[in-house]
């Protein structure tokens, strides 16, 4: 058990990286929005093409449109982006 919780927390580390990684690059993401966050209903939540999830603040009904985010701070679970 010891050793796989040490490759599980390694992974997570990993994953976390990569994401770093990508919002210290920059640019912007298209996302395709698919509901509501399930722990905050002011904020949207979607897919990235690369099937990272995101989720971001806005106004409106953007229920299954394709937006455009600036990913913002790095999760285990994927982003928190802005929409620009």
């Amino acid at each position: 058990i010891r050793r796989l919780e040490r490759l599980i927390a390694r992974i997570n580390d990993i994953t976390c990286e990569i994401n770093a990684a990508q919002v210290a690059a920059g640019g912007v993401y298209e996302v395709l929005v698919d509901g509501r966050s399930p722990k905050d209903p002011r904020q949207w939540q979607g897919q990235t093409r690369g099937g990272k999830t995101v989720h971001f603040y806005a106004e409106g009904d953007l229920l299954g449109r394709l937006v455009s985010v600036r990913l913002v701070s790095p999760q285990l679970w994927g982003f928190h982006a802005e929409l620009v």
